[in-house]
């Protein structure tokens, strides 16, 4: 019974959407016809179709049909002055009349370095990149460079973007007893880049000494989201952080922390808190 008047619900609320959003139908058949789903971000996605917005006010969204929303989303937190803050868009246009990409080398980016490592403990300098994807991965790869061994111990449920090496264990299976078991989680990433990642429960100390001990001698370091996002918006137990912090100082491997999510928590990131 309760299945069934569940259903129900559901049948109710997808005919009220489809009838409030009669635009964004239309405008995700038309943006089929040049995107793969109707969108760049699959996030962004879900049935019978996303609304399509055309613009944001403060805490507010609004779509092609004039539907007002709250947007607790902000961006996946990259938001939290809201939308069009007077602030924001002055300084956006100050900077657009001073050009829009320079090409070279520019004070502002030194001010905003200077910025960074005044706010955060962790920063002796700042190297920018184009998406959270292109960060981790050359975060990876400077890793094995600097220690010269091959593995990254990586967390059941932790999302690092979309390079080959943290296609796997995106999200925790909550059927698996016992350590992590390495799989990938997208089609098209070969097999191969399973031998140089190993995965860890987050939350468990133990289990990530374990890791360490038996492999430490092939770990360039351990890659981890301060509280994981996509694997479920898991929070970690008090002394947790601190505990791996001193795990990959005793173990001398790297400790790298995926803040793409979460800087936002603290001027100095979540790390500081």
């Amino acid at each position: 019974m309760s299945s069934k008047l569940t259903q129900n619900a559901a049948n109710s609320v997808t005919q009220t959407f489809l009838q409030r959003t009669r635009g964004s139908g239309e405008w995700n058949a038309r943006a089929r016809e040049s995107m793969p789903g109707g969108d760049t971000r699959a996030a962004s996605y879900y049935t019978p179709h996303p609304a399509y917005m055309t613009h944001g006010e403060g805490c507010f969204l609004f779509d092609y049909d004039e539907n007002q929303y709250i947007d607790f989303l902000n961006n996946y937190t990259s938001l939290i002055h809201g939308h069009g803050h007077p602030a924001t868009v002055s300084a956006i246009q100050e900077q657009a009349a001073r050009g829009t990409v320079l090409g070279s080398a520019a004070e502002v980016t030194v001010l905003h370095a200077e910025l960074l490592c005044s706010r955060v403990p962790s920063f002796d300098s700042v190297r920018y990149c184009n998406s959270g994807t292109e960060a981790t991965l050359l975060a990876m790869r400077a890793a094995r460079a600097f220690t010269g061994k091959d593995i990254i111990v990586k967390m059941d449920g932790g999302y690092h973007g979309s390079h080959d090496y943290v296609q796997l264990n995106m999200q925790p299976d909550t059927t698996e007893e016992g350590p992590p078991t390495p799989r990938l989680s997208s089609r098209g990433v070969p097999e191969s880049t399973l031998e140089g990642m190993l995965v860890a429960q987050f939350n468990d100390l133990d289990a990530l000494r374990d890791l360490l001990t038996a492999h430490g001698d092939s770990i360039a370091g351990v890659i981890l989201e301060p509280a994981l996002g996509a694997g479920g918006g898991v929070e970690p137990e008090p002394g947790y952080l601190q505990g791996v912090r001193q795990l990959a100082d005793e173990f001398d491997v790297l400790l790298i922390f995926d803040e793409i999510m979460t800087f936002r928590q603290d001027v100095g990131g979540f790390q500081s808190t």
